[in-house]
């Protein structure tokens, strides 16, 4: 015993000896860490020079492959060459970040450059090793002396600004590569020539930002062009591939475009007069960035302009049609737009969509809701500017620098809200001049005085036409509506009713940037009739002029936009648009089945009589009784013939209804026998049930399984104990198929059985 014992703590004492996960060894000033029993990664240097890296080190007795180039090993070293070893897979984040290496020989193993692994280094030239597959984000970032990279046929993904400001001159993307990351070669200067072989599906955002294109054939696998893409870039040409189907915002901006190129047989998008546009002309794209033309007018179908799709153009004046509805941000920033017509069917103006552009006077649109942040910002020679009451929120920055605002018309009765400012700079009229004057409707003084407003202008001028609001709508906004019938509108004084068949709109949808966007509720017509002299009721009505009522239903917002001028007061004051907000609480009626009789998955000898219980009284549709399918074998295996289905003693209505399947004239049931081992399935088809207080309400396809709990395998038994542990075979574990034994639950017992 005792002998026994010395043995094993001679082992426990040898076994101390080996390499744990942590454990490290410094070799000629590099320290080596091990990452687990068989590999070890280098964790920190404090060498100056050159560096040799070994493919195997020994920590505390165990010889250990170098595998990787742990995070941070060299940050900031002042090591100039570094030689790798083909065992290394990876260098991990940061691995040669900011150092002074100068020379790097490859390993052949290498799979793997991390993120900002050479950031900011002194190298010149590099031509990376086969089997790399992946370079990571900012991976070269800063390197502002790397002129030359060679990419394997292996490389799979570059990172986000992975050559972010390198001075490279020229770049060829091998057929191997898969991703090019956003930015991958922003603001590289110098890069002039880069040829992209097919495969690639997708140009990233900003990937060839501020460099020195000048043309590029993009290969036909591309399908999408990021944001930015170009942005800068000297581009004179360029073709749209076939198979392009989105396009960023400000992709082409600031480049020497004077028209797009487009293969004919992209889908996709469209050229009309030099302006890249979507295949239906519902939105303009792009605008070349040195077109000569001042004057444009867009094509009736066009509903909106891209972001950023005349950013620093020479354009004067844009003219859209009566149906366009948006303008994206940065559209025309800084171009010299002086005039552009803002119909009202205009809802959304994005950020900065007019920020540094030549406008002198800007009325708005009465259906726009909002103003977004900067979107007028810097327009020197604006004079005069109308808010309409649609507009309820005011972001920073709008009339930023707009040295020449001197009027303000502001038309709602209530103030539209301004966005918070910290800064004086932030506000929304940042130096605009101290003369400027707000004119606001009559009797709108102590809204303003009460709002932020008054942090901006120390006086109101009441100069603009009264309004007339409501003091009371019925049902409130953001009430629950189960079934919309219309609003009472309550106001001060005695009203008038200047449109009796208003145009109001119901959506069905969302606020996107304060718009209803979402499905239009069908109303044949609304109407506006007078219940008293200060109470008006707004309806919806068919065409007989009978109340319409429509489900709002339930989990969905509701949306009632009223038009501005539907009714006035004795003085002429007309009523504000409103957009009214409202949750609907509408649950449609469903068939609900409590029960099945023989239930679905119960062990039956036949298919005979099948009774269904349901919640509510409901009809059964007769014709839909040939439907029925029984199935043998599976829900697609084949189809059993069934004379004829029939309602047990003629019953067609109630909570509970039997049918059986019988001959095809007579009515006499004939059972379906089921088969030992085989699986049954009774279909029974959508709208079999109908509820009787709803017809539109019926029953989703049901699919009932049913078997007689035979297996078809006649049996006897061999063994108590036969072990289970064997593959499934639709029920049965198969133990030695050569012989024809199965084994099979029964209980807690197993059962040998054999085929006969």
């Amino acid at each position: 015993m005792k002998k026994t014992l010395l043995s094993i703590l001679a082992v426990l004492a040898g076994a101390s000896c080996y390499a744990a996960v942590g454990d490290t060894v410094e070799i000629d000033g590099v320290t080596y860490t091990a990452v687990s029993g068989s590999e070890a990664e280098v964790s920190k240097s404090n060498v100056e020079g050159a560096v040799v890296i070994p493919g195997t080190v020994e920590i505390d007795g165990d010889k250990l492959t170098v595998t990787s180039i742990g995070e941070g090993a060299f940050y900031w070293s002042k090591i100039t060459s570094v030689e790798l070893p083909n065992s290394i897979t990876e260098i991990k984040r940061q691995g040669f970040y900011n150092c002074s290496l100068a020379d790097v020989t490859w390993g052949t193993g290498l799979k793997t450059i991390g993120d900002y692994s050479f950031g900011y280094t002194k190298l010149t030239s590099i031509s990376l090793p086969e089997g790399l597959e992946y370079i990571g984000d900012s991976a070269f970032f800063g390197c502002n002396t790397l002129v030359s990279v060679k990419f394997p046929s292996t490389i799979k993904e570059l990172g986000t600004s992975c050559f972010y400001k390198v001075p490279l001159t020229k770049v060829e993307l091998p057929a191997s590569l898969e991703v090019l990351g956003d930015k991958a070669f922003l603001k590289c200067e110098n890069l002039a020539e880069v040829s992209i072989a097919d495969g690639l599906k997708a140009i990233g955002a900003g990937t060839f930002y501020g460099t020195a294109l000048t043309s590029v054939d993009i290969p036909a696998s591309v399908t999408s062009i990021g944001e930015e893409a170009f942005y800068d870039a000297p581009l004179s040409q360029f073709t749209i591939g076939a198979n392009v189907e989105s396009i960023g915002s400000a992709a082409f901006s600031g480049t020497n475009l004077t028209t797009f190129g487009i293969d004919p047989a992209n889908k996709s998008f469209i050229v009309v007069d030099d302006v890249l546009y979507n295949a239906d002309k519902t939105l303009l794209v792009a605008f070349p960035s040195k077109n000569t033309k001042t004057e444009l007018t867009l094509p009736a179908e066009c509903l909106g302009i891209c972001g950023a799709a005349f950013d620093r153009t020479g354009i004067q004046k844009v003219t859209v049609g009566n149906k366009f509805r948006a303008v994206d941000a940065f559209a025309f920033c800084q171009s010299k737009l002086s005039e552009i017509n803002m119909p009202e069917s205009l809802v959304y103006i994005g950020e900065q969509a007019f920020a540094g552009t030549n406008l002198t006077k800007v009325v708005l649109p009465k259906s726009l809701p909002l103003l977004q942040e900067a979107v007028f910002a810097d327009c020197k020679a604006l004079s005069s500017v109308t808010i309409p009451a649609s507009v309820e929120y005011v972001a920073l920055r709008v009339f930023y620098g707009c040295a020449s605002l001197v009027t303000i018309n502001c038309e709602g009765m209530t103030p539209p809200e301004l966005e918070d400012w910290y800064e004086a700079w932030e506000s929304p009229f940042y130096q605009i001049p101290s003369t400027a004057v707000c004119n606001i409707p009559v009797g709108a003084s102590a809204a303003y005085k009460a709002s932020a407003w008054k942090s901006v202008f120390s006086t109101f001028s009441e100069t603009l036409a009264g309004h007339a609001a409501p003091t009371a709508i019925d049902p409130a906004e953001n009430s629950r509506i189960s079934s919309f019938e219309g609003l009472k509108m309550t106001f001060a004084s005695d009203m008038t009713i200047v449109k009796s068949n208003p145009a109001v709109k119901v959506i069905e949808g969302s606020l996107v940037a304060g718009v209803p966007i979402g499905n239009t509720v069908s109303v044949d017509e609304w109407r506006l009739t007078a219940n008293s002299g200060t109470e008006l009721r707004l309806w919806p009505s068919d065409y007989d002029g009978f109340t319409s009522p429509f489900n709002m239903e339930m989990g969905k917002e509701y949306f009632v936009v009223i038009p501005e001028g539907i009714c006035k007061d004795a003085s002429g004051a007309l009523n504000e648009a409103m957009t009214l907000r409202y949750q609907g609480s509408y649950e449609a009626p469903k068939v609900e089945i409590t029960s099945i009789s023989p239930a679905d998955g119960d062990i039956i000898d036949h298919i005979g009589t099948l009774t269904f219980t349901f919640t509510e009284k409901v009809n059964l549709q007769s014709s839909k009784l040939a439907d029925i399918k029984v199935m043998k074998g599976s829900v697609d295996g084949t189809r059993i013939p069934v004379g004829a289905w029939w309602a047990v003693g003629g019953t067609t209505s109630g909570t509970s209804i039997s049918i059986f399947a019988g001959d095809e004239y007579d009515g006499y049931a004939e059972n379906i026998s089921l088969e030992d081992g085989v699986d049954y399935y009774v279909v029974i088809p959508a709208a079999l049930f109908r509820l009787s207080s709803s017809y539109n309400a019926a029953n989703d396809e049901i699919v009932l399984h049913y078997n007689n709990g035979k297996s078809g395998i006649g049996s006897v038994e061999v063994d108590d104990e036969a072990p289970v542990e064997y593959y499934n075979l639709q029920g049965v574990r198969v133990e030695n198929p050569s012989a024809g034994l199965y084994i099979r639950r029964q209980g807690n017992r197993a059962t040998k059985v054999l085929i006969k």
